[in-house]
């Protein structure tokens, strides 16, 4: 299929219409086409993986002001928001987690002026949808639920999610670790391995920047209390929230809740597969 219309712009950006231009025959549009899948498989690694996503002030206050509608979205915007030491940290993430998918991609793109562009504009879209509100949905199962509401840290990780600190592959190392434990164990003495093996891998796993990121996503809940709507839950959240400030055990169990969350998910090694493969 013809990735335009024979009299629409052609999808290169040259200006020129598409039958004048990439269109005029096959191999030229599947040369293009196979370009243009590049762009989209490096766009999608920041929903992958939250290290690729814009961890900067100046840039939620952009997302901010996009939710209030004070600007609509413009990724060169979002990109500028973001800062140029930010933009560097996120290419060197990529570099880092996945140099050979980034050689293979960026091989498929124009440049690597294109391939970094596509990475940082993928970044922009996957923070914005990073800096969403928390779901109502889950306030309510907070404040429609006593045990929640008796236990402050539980409240405070229902309104996480593990992909906003772990990556799939993090969410396999726990799945290994977890998958070691012996299955003839009781089931109150398998609970208290799980929970163990979990706590430990979370530390092992654990670097500066998740200590700062699940610090940052703290810090976004508690600014955004109270809830009117549900009085329980934010008082009880808002505690999760006080005892996280001032307790390093009440940080570490949060952690391994939410790494907790990604034990069973599908693996970033086998995203990246099909990316790669497509």
């Amino acid at each position: 299929m013809a990735l335009a219309g024979r009299n629409e712009p052609c999808p290169c950006g040259s200006g020129t219409k598409y039958k004048r231009c990439c269109g005029h025959d096959r191999a030229t549009e599947a040369a293009l086409e196979h370009r243009l899948v590049a762009i989209e498989e490096i766009a999608r690694f920041p929903f992958l993986s939250r290290r690729l996503v814009p961890d900067s002030d100046a840039f939620d206050a952009w997302v901010g002001g996009l939710i209030r509608g004070d600007h609509g979205v413009d990724v060169d915007a979002g990109v500028a928001a973001m800062g140029d030491e930010e933009a560097v940290r996120i290419v060197s993430v990529f570099l880092e987690l996945l140099p050979d998918e980034w050689d293979a991609l960026s091989a498929r793109c124009a440049d690597d002026r294109e391939a970094v562009g596509a990475l940082l504009g993928g970044a922009v879209a996957a923070g914005i949808r990073d800096l969403r509100p928390v779901d109502r949905d889950l306030i309510l199962i907070v404040e429609e639920s006593d045990d929640l509401v008796d236990d402050p840290l539980e409240a405070l990780a229902t309104c996480l999610d593990g992909e906003q600190l772990w990556d799939r592959r993090e969410g396999a190392a726990a799945d290994r670790a977890i998958g070691a434990i012996p299955d003839w164990l009781d089931d109150d003495a398998y609970d208290v391995r799980w929970h163990a093996t979990l706590a430990s891998t979370a530390v092992e796993l654990a670097s500066d920047w998740h200590r700062r990121r699940l610090a940052r996503l703290v810090a976004r809940i508690e600014r955004a209390l109270p809830l009117p709507a549900f009085p329980k839950a934010s008082a009880a959240i808002r505690r999760g929230c006080e005892q996280f400030a001032v307790d390093d055990a009440t940080r570490a169990r949060l952690a391994a809740t939410l790494l907790g969350d990604m034990v069973g998910r599908e693996t970033l090694d086998t995203v990246r597969a099909g990316l790669l493969a497509a």
